[in-house]
């Protein structure tokens, strides 16, 4: 029975008259007499139980599947569209034509071949928002990057590389980029009040602010972001231009 139960060799017959044993024959062989220890019965037939659902599996693959949750030993119908199942046992949700992982927006050859082919797996997530996701234009780099909101001038986390998200134009500084965004585009895209709350959560500038006005910041009705609009955005009484903040290599302050 052993080697029987080692090779998947079923179904296990006596070898006296060579007739197959029942389910309740191989249990009184394996488990023994009435005054066993009975919470040992599951784990004495466990490798019995195993062998005889691979064993159906194998001889029956294009009726049933295995569920895909590791130690799982529930089965499903396999079905000729596809269409998702869920595990009587443990509830796993599966596609049950392939017997994959759920896919609805694409189909079971189109997944397969995505699980192989990691690059057309990127390609096939970038293509589904097209808008958001693009690639480092960094021929070095490649980073996958996804741009959830702000400004159109991008930085990659990898290789600090500078684009514009709209035309993938990039440069190693953030200057080159704002002025081809202005010059192309007719400027960054961003939003103004997005932008003063962005330059609110800026160290550099709040450590000017901090200096200039160190009382202010302890104020809870001090609005940084609304603060900053005074120096960035023109005066709407005049027509005073507005006033820019340049941060030299020397890491000094100036305006002009």
């Amino acid at each position: 029975m052993k080697a029987s139960i080692e090779t998947r060799s079923f179904p296990i017959v006596c070898v006296a008259c060579e007739k197959p044993f029942t389910w309740s024959d191989l249990e009184v062989l394996v488990l023994g007499d009435l005054d066993r220890n009975k919470d040992e019965d599951s784990e004495k037939l466990q490798s019995l139980s195993d062998a005889s659902l691979a064993y159906f599996v194998e001889r029956h693959g294009d009726l049933y599947k295995h569920c895909i949750t590791p130690d799982c030993r529930g089965l499903h119908c396999v079905t000729a569209d596809a269409g998702l199942g869920k595990c009587s046992l443990c509830g796993r949700v599966q596609c049950t034509r392939c017997g994959k992982e759920e896919h609805e927006s694409i189909t079971c050859e189109e997944y397969a071949r995505l699980r192989v082919d990691a690059d057309e797996s990127v390609r096939k997530w970038i293509q589904e928002d097209q808008a958001r996701r693009r690639i480092c234009p960094n021929i070095n780099c490649q980073t996958v990057i996804e741009k959830l909101e702000g400004c159109n001038h991008m930085q990659c986390l990898r290789c600090k590389q500078h684009f514009c998200w709209i035309c993938m134009f990039s440069a190693a500084e953030s200057n080159e980029v704002y002025a081809h965004m202005d010059a192309v585009h007719g400027g960054s895209g961003a939003d103004m009040h997005d932008l003063m709350d962005e330059m609110g959560n800026d160290p550099l500038i709040r450590e000017l602010n901090e200096r200039q006005y160190p009382a202010l910041l302890l104020d809870e009705r001090f609005n940084f972001g609304e603060e900053a609009g005074f120096w960035v955005m023109p005066d709407e009484d005049t027509d005073d231009e507005a006033q820019a903040l340049i941060l030299d290599d020397d890491q000094d302050f100036h305006f002009f």
